[in-house]
């Protein structure tokens, strides 16, 4: 037997106690009066040096209880030695997921990592599964199941620590919850065939840095037969300051040059408030001119501003100083470039009739620094010319558009281009039906009083600036009439966007190789009040981005992301894209590559180049660590798996004799031994004493 607290067993020595209290008597406890004595003086009679113990049973009585009550605040446990593993009994199922993000790459965490990573390795038995897998952005598997299990025993962790020592953290940024996600699938696959039901295991080795995108798990039930273990991998110096490239200053001159803006964002746990921040000479490591001070408290951001250097006409980067990590403290930003693009509308709309859509889409197209988009008015019979409609950047088509112009329109959709039908008549679906070459029949509604946006995919990329709560409100857009048609009608589409009564208010089809949009209802003023919605101009620009007509802003491409290169220019040809590093590579029309290296990259194509930066995920310079507690809320239970990691890290060796006293309870049993010890030496004290007690006589005299 074992004890977690051995010192409170100096407490036996209290046992002492009652013998003690046994052999001190100094006078007897029998007493016989007798009268002709009352006069003399009393003269207790002095015991021997052979004094002797009358009570036995008494004494063993209280000794017990104390050595017991002594005994269960000591904590007794017995060790037992965990039973060797069977190589062909069923194991556990452990899947080892390790963070390979760009935060990971803070002194020390990485090579902690590595080393709590073998140590869970090192742990497993002859007949346990394991896989290992590194995540960031994306997860990679390292080992997996079917590796593990056709590798010898012997050889298997040797396999996964050589593995594990070549990896290196990269510069993507933090998905933790869809790597969580994708270790619970790793680890269910199969399960229903697997012996062992519930020994699936996680164990996640992590800086669970604050802004490593957890809060998706919300969205998903945990699996109740998989456990997560945690271990957090601390960094030496607490607190992290990163470089963010913020919104470009749009307003003025779209040929004019302006001025950089950068956020410095101080993470939540950082004990420096004071910073320098300027444009980094060749090396990235000094400044190249004067650098300026920047005052961030913990946990807050602020915004500076700086003149795009002398001479510099491509790429440059901006430096910060000061903080505890490094990782994040470069910042690659390109000039802007203001994109010119067309817009084709087909109908019979006046560009100056403030009630018809046509006027609406020339006000709220963007027109700034970054872009200038125009729309151009098309007819709805005749075909347009074949460069204007090669040249367009997007489609909008209303009223009935059909003859050479739905021809035109058709051809130029095949070849990839979006085309959005607006149905602000319910004779306009004759549009639809000339596009798609199926009939389509839209019937006329009109409310009581008007219909809302009820139902919206956010997750659409048209959608997407707006899922945020802060934007996400739609009710205030009423909306007059509309058409209600069948989307089962339409060859493949897609509810984007539903009124409050179901029906379809925005569709998207595949139509060749580009697509089409359909909105039941128009922006004017006749058909709803979206046109009047500051929410218009973000929607059409959304429109722009996703269809590839616009360019995203030349800085904000997040490393490891998949690209889709139409987002960087429009390009019809193969093109080539070169890195920081000078290596060229090709590239195709339609590729989305996921680009790993921060810094300047220039896509070229016949007929231009466009200059664009890759950066950090702005959120890896969130290096707080979150809780255990706060992964519960997301539904992940953690907690308890937490504490005990915590602990086992603290003192390894004291956690397996806690954990057996903990199931074992010892205790307890020994607090119920004393009581009823003390009920008995209670019952034994009054008996001995009444038996003790002297005979009073009737007639003292005699």
């Amino acid at each position: 037997m074992s004890f977690l607290a051995p010192l409170f067993l100096l407490g036996a020595l209290a046992v002492a106690g009652p013998v003690i209290f046994h052999l001190i008597r100094r006078v007897t406890r029998e007493r016989t009066p007798f009268g002709s004595l009352m006069f003399l003086r009393p003269a207790p009679p002095r015991l021997t040096n052979r004094s002797h113990v009358e009570h036995w049973l008494l004494l063993l009585l209280r000794a017990a209880a104390l050595a017991l009550l002594t005994a269960a605040f000591a904590r007794p446990f017995f060790r037992s030695e965990a039973p060797a593993a069977d190589a062909t009994g069923p194991g556990k199922k452990v899947a080892v997921l390790v963070d390979a993000s760009a935060s990971m790459r803070r002194a020390g965490l990485w090579e902690a990592a590595v080393k709590s990573a073998d140590g869970v390795i090192d742990s497993l038995g002859p007949a346990d599964s394991a896989a290992v897998l590194l995540f960031d952005s994306q997860v990679k598997t390292v080992i997996g199941f079917d590796q593990w299990r056709r590798t010898p025993v012997g050889d298997r962790a040797a396999l996964a620590k050589g593995a594990l020592a070549d990896a290196k953290p990269g510069q993507s940024g933090t998905r933790l919850a869809a790597a969580l996600t994708t270790a619970a699938d790793a680890l269910l696959e199969g399960a229903a065939d697997s012996p062992n039901k519930t020994g699936h295991e996680i164990v996640l080795i992590s800086d669970l840095q604050e802004g490593g995108a957890a809060d998706a798990l919300q969205n998903r039930e945990w699996p109740e037969e998989v456990k997560l273990t945690l271990k957090t991998v601390k960094a030496a110096a607490l607190g992290n300051a990163g470089l963010q490239a913020a919104a470009e200053d749009r307003s003025g001159d779209p040929d004019k040059i302006h001025e950089a803006r950068v956020r410095v964002v101080n993470s939540s746990d950082s004990t420096v408030e004071t910073f320098q921040v300027g444009w980094a000479d060749a090396s990235g490591q000094s400044f190249a001119g004067k650098a300026q001070d920047a005052h961030v408290p913990a946990g807050r951001s602020t915004l500076v501003t700086l003149a795009w250097p002398e001479g510099v006409s491509g790429s440059a980067r901006v430096l910060l100083r000061g903080d505890q990590a490094d990782f994040d403290n470069l910042l690659t930003l390109t000039p802007p470039a203001t994109e010119r693009r067309t817009v084709l509308h087909f109908g019979e709309d006046s560009p100056d009739d403030a009630k018809r859509p046509l006027f609406f889409l020339r006000h709220a197209l963007p027109n700034n620094r970054a872009a200038a988009v125009t729309a151009a008015p098309v007819s709805p019979t005749a075909a347009p010319p074949p460069d204007s409609i090669r040249d367009a950047a997007l489609l909008f088509l209303t009223g009935s558009v059909s003859g050479p112009a739905a021809e035109a329109a058709r051809a130029a959709v095949d070849g990839g281009k979006t085309a959005v039908v607006v149905l602000d008549s319910a004779e306009a679906a004759a549009t639809v039906a000339a596009l798609t070459g199926q009939p389509l029949t839209a019937e006329e509604r009109k409310p009581d009083t008007y219909a809302m946006l009820a139902k919206m995919d956010f997750t659409h990329p048209l959608l997407a600036p707006f899922a945020d709560p802060r934007f996400s409100d739609f009710t205030k857009i009423r909306f007059w009439k509309y058409r209600r048609v069948k989307a089962v009608d339409v060859p493949g589409a897609r509810i984007i966007a539903e009124f409050d009564n179901g029906d379809p208010a925005i569709l998207e089809a595949p139509l060749g190789k580009g697509r089409l949009l359909l909105l039941t209802s128009g922006w004017h003023p006749a058909d709803s009040q979206l046109a009047l919605s500051s929410k218009f101009p973000t929607l059409l620009a959304s429109l722009l981005e996703w269809t590839g007509a616009l360019a995203r802003p030349a800085s904000g491409f997040i490393a490891g992301e998949a690209l889709p290169l139409s987002r960087v220019a429009p390009f019809s040809e193969p093109a080539t894209l070169t890195g920081p590093d000078g290596k060229p590579a090709a590239v195709a029309v339609g590729d989305a590559p996921s680009i790993a290296e921060p810094g300047a990259h220039t896509l070229t194509w016949p007929g231009g180049a466009r200059s664009f930066a890759v950066n950090l995920d702005p959120r890896e310079s969130l290096t707080a660590p979150l809780a255990a507690e706060d992964l519960e809320k997301l539904g992940v239970p953690a907690g308890a798996d937490a504490a005990a990691a915590e602990k086992r890290a603290a003192s390894p060796e004291l956690s397996p004799a806690a954990e057996a006293e903990q199931r074992q309870k010892i205790w307890r049993w020994l607090l119920a031994a004393a009581m009823l010890v003390l009920i008995a030496e209670t019952i034994v004290a009054g008996l001995t004493a009444r038996r003790s007690a002297p005979t009073p006589n009737a007639d003292p005299s005699t």
